[in-house]
């Protein structure tokens, strides 16, 4: 009798341990999630002060209704469809400025997803949840609808309820507002708006929700034809009322009590009952006189199970609240160092959270990215080895060929993932698609030549166009773009097509060179070399001046006047590398991975461009591909 009763407490003891993790992973976040009808409201005293500009002054501040909120439109499975909303009138009723944003959160994390709301948006719809200090985060405010990179400031107190403090001032964006006051004088035909503002705002770290924000703004009108700035147009603040303060306060202590219990009172209550059980054992079969401590210990096998059932509980709690417990966890590092800000990096770098978070690396909660711009080539690499040598870097997130060869050349321990590279094996990034035999590993951002070249037959035989002599076009700098060029020189031996390769020399005028190159080229190709990105305008104006149309794998050019570009999906290669980001930061090895080649490929048409040279696109090519039309 006394085996079998110490028999079902060890097992209740392993049911009680089994349901902590359960309870952490599977039943805990669905009280932590926002809640289909989540709405977020509140007063906001807002201040404004317009400019006379006959006058030359401000005429004096005066106070204006406000109204903030949100409110969710629609529910997509883990996905919440959230109306942010900011209306501000005048007393009179005169509006000032009206603007609704889409936004796309994650009802788990409250953190913006690729591919939903009205644009495409990183960060959080307020803060990470169990927010620690100093931790720096993306946050959209519906005002300026950029990302904010808030900067931790400091903790405040207010009635008891512990914040932590963020500002920024926006640097490095230009804030235009042009679309949303077309009701005033000139805007947009002759003049345009922008803002420079000074945002602050106040967060609940438990639960994420803001408390409070402030902001201090100027908005300026400039010139639309040159671009300068000119007078002032209002001089304004907003700022939450003190009852409105006091409400969310209110609301958000009920909230983190709830948070607090699910989170941490919750588990540790089923460890002090498995705790209380485990007591009750020892007394009854070890300490107790009333039992026959013989009959327990004359069966080894009982005494065995005892012993290993006591070594695995605390083995267990252990490795529960040192691995799967990501609060009570370091922080991982993530660094993101470019050479270059583009559309396509932009894109790569929210999808690549967007994956690592589906993964279980939420931003703010148990990982850290610290991305980095730096344009001049020899800061850029004295950066990487301060990144390399502060030994705080877990992993390196690498966009474009040139950046994972610095970034590899600085170090070999590191893990390195990297994105928007054709030919990481041609230029020695890696020693094989299937192990690159160092630590590297990512996805190429290719598309092969042939494939480029099945399109544009398509189109040229369809209209009955035909061409001898091709330009390719590629930098002088970028060992993959060389890669490209060789490829494309191949390809276009083998169909008897006359090739000339040009390469752009960034001290040289391209405007007189590649002239030369054009008066008897029948098309030309520019290669995937983001040293073009600068000079798009100008390949394509000399390559409109001597009538040649232009093919690239940048979807830029054909923004700018190219005719067609091939490329892959930036969001399925950034997604491909966040799985492996996330592997290796769970212990995986880079060389345990391969390569990737992605599947997903795009076709973009300037249908302007098609139009100047009388071009018809096939029926084929419009049912098989999907074809974006950017007017030029």
């Amino acid at each position: 009798m006394h085996v079998e009763n110490l028999t079902r407490k060890i097992l209740f003891i392993f049911l009680l341990i089994l349901m902590i993790p359960l309870w952490r992973v599977v039943v805990a976040p669905t009280f932590l999630e926002f809640p289909a009808d989540f709405s977020y409201e509140a007063d906001l005293l807002s201040i404004d002060n317009f400019y006379d500009e006959e006058r030359n002054r401000y005429t004096g501040e005066q106070v204006s209704r406000t109204n903030f909120s949100y409110s969710v439109l629609e529910q997509r499975e883990d996905v919440l469809l959230i109306e942010n909303i900011f209306d501000v009138f005048t007393f009179s009723g005169e509006k000032i400025i009206s603007l609704r944003n889409v936004l796309g959160v994650d009802k788990s994390t409250g953190g913006h997803l690729y591919g939903y709301g009205d644009k495409n948006r990183s960060g959080y719809l307020f803060a990470p949840k169990f927010l620690e200090p100093e931790t720096n985060f993306e946050y959209w405010h519906v005002n300026y609808d950029v990302p904010a990179k808030l900067k931790y400031v400091g903790e405040e107190e207010i009635d008891g309820l512990s914040l932590y403090k963020y500002e920024t001032y926006y640097e490095n964006f230009v804030i235009d507002q042009t679309e949303s006051l077309t009701h005033l004088e000139g805007v947009p035909d002759e003049r345009g708006v922008v803002v420079e503002p000074y945002l602050q705002i106040w967060f609940e770290p438990v639960t994420g929700m803001m408390v409070k924000y402030k902001d201090e703004t100027i908005a300026y009108f400039y010139d639309i034809e040159t671009k300068e700035k000119l007078n002032p147009w209002n001089k304004f603040r907003n700022e939450f009322t003190e009852s409105s303060v006091e409400a969310k306060i209110s609301e958000i202590k009920i909230l983190k009590l709830r948070y607090q219990i699910v989170e941490y009172l919750i588990p540790w209550v089923l460890v002090a009952l498995a705790v209380f059980v485990l007591l009750s054992i020892v007394k009854d079969y070890f300490w107790s006189r009333d039992i026959d401590f013989v009959e327990i210990k004359n069966n080894r096998l009982v005494l065995g199970v005892f012993i290993m059932s006591v070594s695995l509980i605390l083995g267990g709690l252990a490795y529960q609240y040192s691995v799967l417990d990501i609060n009570d966890k370091d922080y991982f590092k993530v660094a993101i160092p470019r050479i270059r800000e583009s559309e396509s990096s932009n894109l790569g770098i929210a999808a690549f959270k967007d994956r690592m978070a589906r993964n279980g690396f939420i931003e703010g909660e148990n990982i850290i990215y610290e991305e980095y711009v730096e344009t001049d080539e020899m800061k850029f690499r004295e950066l990487v080895r301060y990144l390399v040598r502060s030994g705080d870097i877990d992993l390196f997130y690498s966009l474009t060929t040139n950046v994972s060869q610095t970034i590899k050349n600085e170090t070999s321990d590191i893990p390195i993932v990297f994105n928007l590279v054709t030919h990481p094996l041609e230029v020695g990034l890696i020693d094989s698609y299937d192990n690159s035999g160092n630590n590297l590993v990512g996805v190429r951002y290719y598309a092969p030549v042939a494939s480029i070249w099945y399109e544009v037959d398509r189109i040229m035989e369809d209209n009955n166009v035909s061409f001898d002599r091709v330009v390719v076009l590629r930098g002088d700098t970028a060992d993959n773009s060389k890669a490209q060029s060789d490829e494309a020189q191949s390809f276009f031996a083998k169909r008897d097509e006359s090739f000339v390769e040009y390469v752009v020399n960034e001290d040289e005028d391209i405007d007189i060179g590649l002239d030369e190159y054009l008066e008897e080229a029948d098309i030309m190709f520019v290669t995937c070399d983001g040293s073009l990105l600068e000079l798009g305008e100008n390949i394509i104006s000399v390559a409109n001046r001597n009538g040649v149309p232009v093919v690239s794998c940048l979807r830029s050019m054909v923004n700018e006047g190219a005719l067609l570009s091939f490329e892959v999906d930036v969001v399925e290669t950034s997604s491909i590398a966040g799985d492996k980001a996330a592997l290796i930061l769970l212990g995986a090895k880079p060389n345990w991975m391969e390569t990737e080649l992605p599947r997903i490929r795009q076709i973009n048409i300037n249908s302007d461009v098609a139009d100047s040279f009388e071009y018809e696109i096939p029926a084929d090519v419009l049912r098989s591909s999907n074809i974006v039309n950017f007017g030029n």
